[in-house]
């Protein structure tokens, strides 16, 4: 997220959220469908498509978007699903724009030149890329990679900062080294990514194998030595310790900044933390602090509000690891604050 595009007055609206005290949804994440066409081996998201409710309209969701606005929120992240498969998207990046938030579109790019006017309205583009061609296209279906390069060039042309994020599968790991070549070649910055436990979004058993946890460690340390040699990595070093922590399934307890500065918001506009296995709105006893009897995730609805939604979040809660890259450097950084006793 280009921090750079933070509007004055969404500073200001944070400034003044955070002061009050209480949670305040800096960062926001905005699944606006459950929709794809990807066909990614890891990923439930079309099955989940199938047998999801009704997605939120053009007006809920700029209704939530207003709402972040005045809730403190500086930047938001448009996900999917695939978000470009709404017709709406370029009005709802539009709106979170003119609020001064930040906007991320997250995307496999195979529509992305052909709705090349929401370029306007972004701040930065996170595109899918697993591998060289071969090996992405056997990850993430025929023709994919052709998509990610051409988005990426798309994004380049219209001054759109932009970056990729890889599944560490066991097709990708395998060939590693030959994706980070490509990376080079290409200089991309790269945000690596464990494959979860989990199809992404059904939470049904995956149908590809998952890599080792030493496979998952060894690629990190091959990540590392990579960036020491000039290849840009999102992750900090702290923030791939605690995803190879994590997929090892190491003992941890971490105090997640989930729910109390950052948040996410489903296509049926459930509000949950990450939306993943050990997201605590899943489990029917993490939200019910406030005594509201909103125990599930379904039942924690943005259209209520945003802040009145992230209160009935059990904050501070223990998660027992994090297999969000996107947000494994923040959960990092509060462990290692709790490590010092502050």
């Amino acid at each position: 997220m280009n921090i750079a595009d933070i509007g004055f007055a969404a500073v200001a609206r944070a400034a003044r959220a955070l002061a009050f005290g209480g949670p305040v949804p800096l960062f926001a994440s905005l699944e606006l469908t459950l929709k794809c066409n990807g066909s990614c081996l890891f990923c439930g998201s079309r099955d989940a498509a199938g047998v999801a409710g009704r997605e939120l309209s053009t007006a809920e969701f700029n209704a939530i978007i207003d709402d972040l606005a005045a809730s403190g929120c500086v930047a938001v992240s448009l996900t999917g699903g695939e978000p470009l498969l709404r017709t709406d998207v370029e009005a709802l990046a539009c709106r979170a724009r003119g609020h001064g938030m930040a906007v991320g579109l997250n995307t496999n790019g195979r529509l992305l030149e052909r709705r090349r006017s929401i370029l306007a309205y972004l701040s930065s583009i996170t595109v899918s890329l697993d591998g060289v061609e071969e090996t992405n296209d056997r990850i993430r279906g025929r023709g994919a990679y052709a998509a990610a390069v051409s988005a990426i060039r798309t994004a380049r042309h219209g001054g759109v900062p932009v970056n990729v994020t890889t599944v560490l599968s066991e097709p990708a790991i395998a060939d590693l080294d030959a994706f980070l070549q490509l990376a080079g070649d290409l200089d991309l910055e790269v945000m690596f990514q464990p494959q979860y436990g989990s199809m992404l979004r059904s939470h049904r058993a995956v149908v590809m194998d998952r890599p080792s946890p030493q496979a998952v460690d060894e690629a990190f340390t091959k990540i590392a030595a990579s960036r020491a040699r000039g290849l840009r990595v999102r992750n900090s070093d702290a923030g791939m310790r605690l995803l190879s922590d994590s997929f090892s399934g190491r003992p941890l307890s971490i105090r997640c900044p989930g729910g109390r500065f950052f948040v996410r918001v489903g296509a049926g506009g459930s509000v949950g933390v990450c939306g993943l296995d050990n997201d605590p709105c899943a489990r029917t006893e993490a939200c019910d602090t406030a005594g509201s009897g909103l125990s599930m995730l379904s039942n924690l609805d943005a259209r209520d509000g945003i802040r009145y939604a992230m209160r009935r979040i059990g904050w501070p809660f223990e998660c027992g690891g994090c297999l969000s890259a996107a947000r494994a450097d923040l959960c990092a950084m509060a462990a290692f604050r709790d490590a010092r006793g502050k």
